[in-house]
């Protein structure tokens, strides 16, 4: 809407993503990237969080599943974390590492 902040504007969309969602008995899945990356004191960058997605923290605050991927550039290996999930039957916050090896996804124990 004419006027509207971004912030505004993503919050009425994600409601309307999910009201959607609930009339048509689907998933939708929404993907996003961080502003930027966020460097820690020491000038290491630290993992994204919901938060740090452009625009407003309606990105956690009204998603009912969040799930990040990050990992360095130059590898093959990638964490999957589960940082949010609303429905305790739909899974819990966790995390798992991943490997692509000869094209596959394999989950792997440690980096």
């Amino acid at each position: 809407m004419r006027g509207e902040s971004e912030a505004d504007y993503q919050g009425r969309a994600i409601a309307t993503l999910k009201r959607f969602a609930r009339s048509y008995e689907c998933g939708i899945i929404v993907v996003a990237h961080p502003s930027k990356d966020v460097k820690l004191p020491n000038g290491d960058i630290r993992q994204p969080t919901l938060y740090d997605i452009s625009g407003s923290a309606h990105w956690f605050n009204a998603s009912d599943h969040g799930v990040i991927v990050c990992g360095d550039t130059k590898s093959n290996v990638r964490e999957v974390v589960v940082e949010k999930s609303r429905y305790r039957g739909a899974g819990a916050p966790g995390s798992a590492w991943l490997r692509l090896e000869n094209g596959c996804l394999r989950a792997t124990v440690s980096p």
